[in-house]
């Protein structure tokens, strides 16, 4: 598998985790909240996974490869880590209304489903343009950087998997 392959990889699982909190999120609106554990998983989850473990291969890998290309790149380049970071402000803005809804302040539901739903929409077309535009970027990349990160990127982190399955039984 190529860099972007095992980005794309990812991808899928960072999609089937949104289209959980949308489902979640429609629930929470209709009266019915999916408890305590089931929040605190989804945010592990999209900060662990899709953040800290996904967006820093990126980041620390793709991204400044990517930026070398061409101008075009580098722009896309900057968009994708503006993208990165709108992404974690909203993480930030729905684990701090998670503790104010679980601290028993019923108004911060509307705040958690404001949250996830500008996180969805950052997200599903961030990571159609990170798929169409991944592997132009990468057809430049040198065998050795190509090689790097595949290394990079094949370490496992096998608590994510486990926390999908969870969240993806919690939300059925």
């Amino acid at each position: 598998m190529t860099p972007s392959q095992l980005l794309f990889a990812e991808h899928i699982d960072i999609l089937k985790a949104l289209v959980i909190a949308e489902q979640a999120t429609e629930k929470l609106e209709s009266g019915t909240d999916l408890g305590k554990e089931f929040w605190a998983n989804l945010v592990i989850f999209l900060k662990g996974f899709a953040d800290e473990c996904h967006h820093t291969k990126e980041e620390q890998f793709f991204l400044p490869q990517m930026r070398q290309q061409n101008e075009e790149f580098a722009k896309m380049t900057i968009r994708i880590l503006e993208e990165h970071a709108r992404g974690r402000e909203f993480i930030k803005d729905l684990e701090d209304a998670l503790k104010q809804y679980f601290s028993g302040e019923k108004f911060a539901k509307n705040l958690m489903i404001n949250a996830l739903r500008n996180y969805i929409a950052l997200l599903r077309p961030h990571i159609v343009l990170e798929n169409i535009n991944f592997p132009k970027a990468q057809n430049k990349f040198s065998k050795g950087t190509i090689e790097k990160m595949i290394q990079e990127f094949k370490k496992p982190d096998k608590k994510y998997s486990v926390i999908l399955k969870k969240l993806t039984k919690a939300n059925d």
